[in-house]
Parts: structure tokens; C-alpha cells; sequence
């Protein structure tokens, strides 16, 4: 049919590019490629030649062709196993010279007949992937997966025993990331992932004063059952003891402050923690300069939410103000809403204006915030001009004077 010769050539070079023998086109040689080239790892089985291959997520998706069938690439689901936090994937490939008991479904050849055939094969490629972590030498499995292979006759050592170290997340998942930092201590203590609200917080306070006694690192619990794992110290539980006037409370991510409590300056702030460790619970504790806690509502907005900062600190009103914005912002996806930076920028201007509001007083707010507004306008006013605005609740004032604008150093030489 004419509608085949449009794509004909096109279509002769995907069949081509696996197929085991050469083939021409119009007397040229067409492309071709070991449909298993760069595997790490190679096995023959009972007609197919598998190749495992290790490859990061983003580079590979579970439509692409998995079996190779004399040119013909078609997607199968096949075993793959992946490691843990930023270890890759391990994948396999299978090309088929003669296997019979790999049948595919007929007329389209699309995919496979799921029969005994495929589900031995299925095992096969379980078996050749194990093989080739064992070959690769180290590896970042889970335990379970590590215990599979196990099962399978495959002894594998355990993971390498280092974590990352940990960073408190931000209430905008955007934000959050690995620190990259390997830790391989062992007294290395396990932090959990602690709601924002209390992890930043936390993680000033952690920052002048570790109390913990070693190293804080992000739990990984698909580790559990590796020994190094499972001898390591664990963070059970964080809160803040706030002391404000003659009043002592708890505070933590789930705890509200009473009513009582007035955000704003309080005498005295300690990070608390309830450690876990070889069968033992251990209390420790540290100063701390800030304190949030939930309003009745959960929903930590900028002025429901509580926020408890200790006389004499050195922290500034925008230093506090920064960590709120770590610990309760993240941006509204909903089809009406503003763009992200349009409400990054109003949640700031917020936040300042009412931690500046409650540390500074009630005129600094006013002060920043006016200074706010007008901060981009600068480039309105010429340079030989001074504009003058006074504003209360009955008027708005603008006088714009002439500025003395001093001579350049060229010129004031020459008059001299």
C-alpha cells in the first residue's frame, strides 16, 4: 500500500537495528547494536542471552523494550531491583535466539503469553541481577532485598554502612534534599523525619549545641536488620520547654501552646529529645533560641502560629522570620492560585511584618513594611530630586525638593 512506503525505509531500520544478521537497504548497510550493549553483566539461559544493566530512574521507564525477539523490541515486566536512597536501579534486557518456550501473543507480537516459559524466565533475571551486585562488590539494597538473595544462594555482604547527614526538611517539599554528606561514624544517631514546624527550629538550636552525642543522620529505616543499622542510637521524640514570665509548657509540632502564652519574647527555651538506644530510653537536652507551635487548627499559617523566641538571643527579627518560612510555608497548587513566587513573596512580607510586629514592636513593623512597598521605587525619583511623603490616616503628603548633588571629582579639580 502507498501508506507503507512513506515510513518503509524508517520502519526497515527499527526492525534492522537489533536484527542478528546484516541488513542492507537499497545496497547501503543499515545501523545496528547489540540490543545488549553496556550491560555490566551478561548470562546465557536456555535460549536467551540476559543483560543487567544499572541505571538511574529518570533514564528509563517501564514501556521501554525489554525483550528483543530477531528485531522486534517489545516492553515486558521483568524483575528489577533497586537501591536504597540515591543507588540506582538495576535492569535487565533479554534477547531471544531460540527460546520456544518464550511465545508471544499472536498476530501482533506485543507482548508476551504469560506462561511457564516467562515466569522461569522471570526467575532467571532475578537470579542474573543478584549476580551482578554480588560482581559489582558493594551495594546499597535494602535489607529485604538483601535477605531475598540470600534466599536465592547468593551471599551478598551487607549494605555499606554510611548514612546521610541530616538536614531538618521544610515544610515546602521543593526544598528538601539529601545533604550529599556521608557519614560512616558509629556513634552516627538516627533522626527521623520530623515535621517542619519542629525540625527547623530544632535544627538552630542542634547548630550551636549537638547533645545527642555523635552525629545526626537521616534515618533509613529499609535498613533495619543490618547489624551496623539496627546498633545505632535513634531520636524518638522532639519538643520545646518554653518559660515565659512564671509560666513553664511544652511545645512540639502536634502540641499547641496554652492560651494563655503570648508569642513573642520569652525567658528561656530548651530543645528536648527522648533518644533510644540498645533497648534503653535516654532523655537529653540542649538551649534554644526559637519555638513554633501549631494553632488550634493545624494549619500553621503566618499568624495563627505560634512563635516563641528567647530575650537576650542574638537571633534577628528576619532570622526568625526566614526559619517560619522553612517551617510553615509551602505554595497552594489549586488552579486559582497565584504563582509560586507571587506567594513566596506575599508569606514573606507577612512573616516580617509580624515577627518584626512582636520582637521590635508595633512602629518597626510599620517602618518595615512601608519600607517594603517603596523599596523598588528608587529608580522613579532623578537623581537631583528628594521626594518627602508623609502619610496618616486622613491624608497622603508628597513634596519632591531639589537635591544638592555633589560634583565629580573630574570637576571639582577643575573649578579648583
Amino acid at each position: 500500500p502507498d501508506e507503507w512506503l512513506k515510513t518503509l525505509e524508517r520502519d526497515v531500520a527499527r526492525a534492522a537495528k537489533h536484527y542478528p544478521v546484516p541488513v542492507t537497504w537499497n545496497g547501503a548497510v543499515l545501523p545496528q547494536e547489540d540490543w545488549l550493549k553496556d550491560a555490566v553483566h551478561l548470562e546465557e539461559w536456555y535460549g536467551v542471552r540476559i543483560g543487567v544493566f544499572q541505571k538511574h530512574p529518570s533514564h528509563y521507564s517501564s514501556r521501554d523494550g525489554r525483550l528483543n525477539f530477531h528485531g522486534l523490541t517489545i516492553p515486558c515486566d521483568l524483575p528489577h531491583v533497586q537501591e536504597v536512597d540515591r543507588g540506582g536501579h538495576w535492569i535487565a534486557r533479554v534477547d531471544i535466539f531460540d527460546a520456544p518456550q518464550i511465545q508471544l501473543v499472536l498476530p501482533a507480537r506485543k507482548e508476551v503469553v504469560e506462561n511457564t516459559g516467562i515466569a522461569a524466565l522471570r526467575d532467571a533475571v532475578r537470579l542474573a541481577i543478584y549476580r551482578a551486585i554480588e560482581a559489582a562488590g558493594t551495594h546499597r539494597l535494602s535489607a529485604h532485598d538483601w535477605r531475598e538473595a540470600r534466599a536465592l544462594g547468593i551471599a551478598l555482604p551487607e549494605a555499606e554502612p554510611y548514612l546521610f547527614a541530616w538536614t531538618a526538611y521544610a515544610a515546602d517539599s521543593s526544598r528538601n534534599y539529601e545533604s550529599g554528606a556521608r557519614v560512616t561514624d558509629t556513634g552516627m544517631v538516627l533522626m527521623p523525619d520530623f515535621d517542619a514546624l519542629i525540625g527547623q527550629p530544632a535544627q538552630a538550636a542542634i547548630a550551636k549545641h549537638n547533645p545527642f552525642g555523635g552525629p545526626l543522620v537521616e534515618a533509613q529505616d529499609a535498613f533495619k536488620g543490618y547489624g551496623w543499622y539496627d546498633i545505632l542510637a535513634r531520636v524518638e521524640d522532639l519538643r520545646f520547654r518554653v518559660t515565659q514570665g512564671d509560666r513553664t509548657f511544652i511545645v512540639s509540632d502536634s502540641r499547641e501552646a496554652p492560651a494563655e502564652a503570648d508569642s513573642g519574647w520569652v525567658e528561656a527555651i530548651s530543645l528536648e529529645a527522648t533518644m533510644s538506644h540498645a533497648g534503653a530510653f535516654i532523655e537529653v537536652s540542649t538551649g534554644a533560641d526559637i519555638a513554633f507551635a501549631p494553632d488550634q487548627w493545624s494549619c500553621n499559617s503566618v499568624d495563627e502560629t505560634s512563635v516563641f523566641v528567647r530575650r537576650g538571643s542574638e537571633v534577628t527579627a528576619l532570622g526568625v522570620a526566614d526559619i517560619l518560612e522553612s517551617a510553615i510555608f509551602y505554595a497552594s497548587d489549586d488552579s486559582d492560585a497565584d504563582s509560586y513566587d507571587t506567594q513566596l513573596e506575599r508569606f514573606q512580607a507577612d512573616a516580617a511584618e509580624r515577627i518584626i510586629g512582636l520582637l521590635e514592636g508595633d512602629d518597626a513593623a510599620l517602618e518595615n513594611r512601608i519600607r517594603d512597598k517603596l523599596a523598588g521605587h528608587y529608580f522613579l525619583v532623578p537623581e537631583d530630586r528628594t521626594v518627602t511623603v508623609v502619610i496618616d490616616r486622613d491624608r497622603l503628603d508628597v513634596t519632591i525638593t531639589a537635591r544638592a548633588v555633589p560634583a565629580a571629582p573630574e570637576a571639582a579639580a577643575e573649578g579648583a
